[in-house]
């Protein structure tokens, strides 16, 4: 690969990309501090749902942290790219991609004042783009060897653990959507899997906007998880919409994103589930 930094030495990188290089850092490397001085005190955090809005220095860099110690938690292979994403005809948004597991799952926009520091970042998800983002191929802080030892290291443990269950364990399709999103699409998916796997089941889980909660008996606040908040958590999803593989009690294929039903066979099938159920069940009347 040429260098084209060191063919332009004197190149001048404009402020927007310099941010988006941190930006990529700091989730390329789980590590908030690049991000320090580089606000305004009066940045915005805004997105496409209600969970990416904060204001402020302390409420954004909060809010960036808690996304990369959950990425941290999850243990799969991700990357962080600066990229841009197109809104108009050859009117582009900048910053960065964020894709795991081999799937894009955010992209992240900023604008920059006149003294180059970020005042504001907006999150859009995945499943609302119409073209996926234009990726420039500029990881800074990304560790390759990392990356592909996390990939085969979640492979493994995918098919340890399929290899472990009994073969009669059918595969149960959990789907996640938002109730603002459209269930079409995952409706389609989760049928064509279906019909794929011979005794399999599949169900489809709406996160509301709006959560449940009630006051104990010393009048604190309860809040109450909801079925689709806790398969987020069991999946290792990064947001909404996603699909997971349940065999049993185990989660074997967390977060699908896209929901492709021939990349989602193929994976099962590569983990050694088979498509038929080798054990057909025999119906035994008593008179």
């Amino acid at each position: 690969m040429i260098d084209m930094a060191s063919q332009h030495p004197n190149k001048i990188i404009p402020a927007r990309i310099k941010a988006a290089k941190l930006l990529a850092k700091t989730f390329n490397t789980l590590d908030i501090q690049y991000l320090n001085n580089l606000l305004t005190e009066d940045i915005e955090l805004d997105g496409d749902q209600a969970c990416d809005l904060a204001s402020g220095i302390t409420a954004t860099l909060s809010s960036i942290e808690k996304t990369i110690n959950k990425i941290g938690s999850h243990h799969r292979p991700f990357s962080a790219e600066v990229a841009r994403l197109q809104y108009q005809p050859r009117k582009y948004h900048i910053g960065i991609s964020f894709e795991m597991d081999g799937a894009i799952l955010f992209f992240i926009s900023l604008e920059t004042n006149k003294n180059g520091l970020i005042k504001s970042l907006y999150v859009h998800h995945a499943e609302l783009f119409i073209d996926g983002p234009e990726l420039t191929g500029d990881r800074p802080g990304f560790n390759l060897a990392k990356y592909e030892s996390d990939k085969e290291c979640l492979w493994a443990i995918r098919k340890e653990t399929a290899k472990n269950l009994s073969v009669n364990n059918r595969p149960h399709f959990v789907a996640v959507i938002h109730e603002s999103q459209d269930p079409e699409r995952i409706l389609l998916a989760l049928d064509e899997l279906t019909k794929n796997f011979d005794g399999s089941t599949c169900e489809l889980l709406i996160s509301s906007f709006y959560h449940v909660s009630n006051s104990g008996v010393q009048g604190e606040l309860i809040n109450y998880k909801s079925s689709a908040d806790k398969a987020l958590e069991e999946m290792g999803s990064a947001g909404y919409p996603t699909l997971g593989v349940m065999l049993g009690d185990e989660c074997i294929r967390p977060g699908y994103r896209p929901w492709d039903p021939d990349a989602v066979i193929s994976d099962l099938k590569r983990m050694g589930i088979p498509k038929n159920n080798q054990l057909k069940e025999h119906i035994v009347s008593v008179k």
